[in-house]
């Protein structure tokens, strides 16, 4: 892989009509860049940069049939920044509370320096294969946070207010160093984790459940897939729910 194309989106400055994509004349939506602003890049892929200036608002976005497919040499990253990219602002898209944010059959996405928000009672994002997930937020759903399928990364990312399930997953997902945490009584997981894959192996380490009430850590629902759980700490304030199941 080559170096992406960069493109920047900023909701509060941006602007859909006039903006080019660049740096100094941003696009306004991420939805308008990757469905009309951004010709791929087939050979080396794209980076779509995402100011913290204010949230984004997106509704069901499917990467697959706006923008493409991307491939392992030519993926699409979707990162946040605040003044030049790669500099660790957190770009937030919201779902308005109407639906996933991002619903995708699109493989090779990677999601870097994000906040996901708001989905209502759907996923905050539902991706494919070989996604990896770095130094995201996840919250404020009472659906599942983040749904994916085979040889997913997800590291140093953090789940809260969650109604459902933190991450669920099929085969050969890596999970590092997450944090899973109940916020107050509102929106309590159900799972924090659930890798369901029937084949191949799952590992979890170095990850925080802090969790309350009824709420599970890690449930293993793959018949015959090999889970690893490794210096993973478990905390339940007064809570019923179980470790591992």
């Amino acid at each position: 892989m080559g170096t992406p194309t960069n493109y920047y989106v900023d909701p509060l400055s941006g602007n859909d009509t006039t903006g080019d994509g660049s740096s100094g004349t941003p696009w306004k939506t991420v939805t308008y860049a990757l469905t009309t602003g951004i010709t791929r890049d087939a050979t080396n892929g794209d980076q779509l940069n995402v100011r913290s200036t204010a949230s984004d608002a997106v509704s069901s976005l499917a990467i697959h049939t706006v923008y493409g497919s991307p491939t392992a040499d030519a993926p699409l990253i979707i990162r946040g920044y605040t003044t030049t990219a790669d500099d660790g602002g957190v770009g937030v898209l919201d779902g308005s509370g109407t639906g996933r944010i991002l619903n995708s059959t699109a493989d090779y996405v990677h999601l870097i320096d994000m906040r996901f928000t708001n989905s209502g009672s759907t996923q905050l994002i539902n991706g494919d294969n070989n996604w990896t997930v770095d130094r995201c937020q996840f919250d404020n759903t009472t659906g599942t946070a983040l749904a994916l399928d085979d040889d997913a990364t997800i590291v140093n990312c953090y789940f809260t207010n969650i109604g459902a399930t933190g991450i669920s997953t099929t085969n050969r997902v890596y999970v590092r160093a997450c944090t899973f945490e109940n916020d107050g009584g509102i929106n309590e997981f159900t799972y924090g984790l659930t890798p369901g894959g029937t084949t191949g192996w799952n590992r979890m380490e170095e990850c925080l459940f802090k969790l309350s009430g009824a709420s599970n850590c890690i449930s293993h629902n793959g018949a015959g897939g090999h889970l690893e759980v490794r210096n993973c700490s478990f905390y339940s304030t007064s809570g019923t729910g179980k470790g591992v199941t």
